[in-house]
């Protein structure tokens, strides 16, 4: 037997059925019925049980309870659009390895200036891709990704090796290696 946080409530198993008791009123409460259960945290806002699967289910033991309804306002967090694009990332070029031309794809989280540099493994800048700004969204695509034609600042083509590509948009920076083979 466990009480909840503020003391008003006594969960209680009988014949691995919990019950839920309001210990002010000592009246059963009507609750999802949670068959099996066979343990309350300490301070009864989480219940375990198990399933007919043999696994164990993990319930919200406040959401059992009779509650008023509370006002939620995010504070100090981002609102998040389902399907959006959460953090910054850099994938992996494509083809790789190539010969002469590859794609370089990447995800923005928001509007950034973006700069691709491409090293030989040296350390050497070999080019430097300046799309601009560009919004938040998704670059994995051979339309949207940022294109490389495996030639140098000058203009010449490059030799076969691997070569190290980076991204800096705003405050992101990412490194990945493609292999150029002729």
């Amino acid at each position: 037997m466990h009480f909840s946080p503020d003391g008003r409530y006594l969960f209680a198993g009988q014949d691995y059925n919990l019950q839920i008791w309001d210990w002010q009123t000592e009246t059963q409460l009507n609750h999802v019925s949670i068959p099996e259960y066979f343990d309350v945290s300490q301070d009864g806002t989480i219940l375990l049980s198990y399933a007919n699967t043999g696994q164990i289910q993990i319930w919200d033991g406040s959401a059992l309870l009779p509650s008023q309804p509370v006002a939620v306002e995010p504070q100090d967090k981002q609102i998040v659009i389902l399907g959006a694009i959460k953090r910054n990332q850099l994938l992996q070029n494509f083809p790789n390895p190539f010969n002469p031309e590859t794609w370089i794809p990447f995800r923005l989280a928001a509007e950034s200036d973006v700069t691709i540099h491409i090293y030989a493994p040296t350390g050497q800048l070999v080019r430097r891709l300046s799309p601009g700004i560009i919004p938040a969204g998704d670059y994995s695509s051979q339309s949207e990704a940022i294109y490389w034609d495996g030639r140098n600042q000058t203009g010449e083509s490059v030799s076969s090796g691997i070569y190290l590509y980076t991204i800096d948009a705003g405050d992101f920076s990412a490194t990945r290696k493609m292999l150029i083979r002729k």
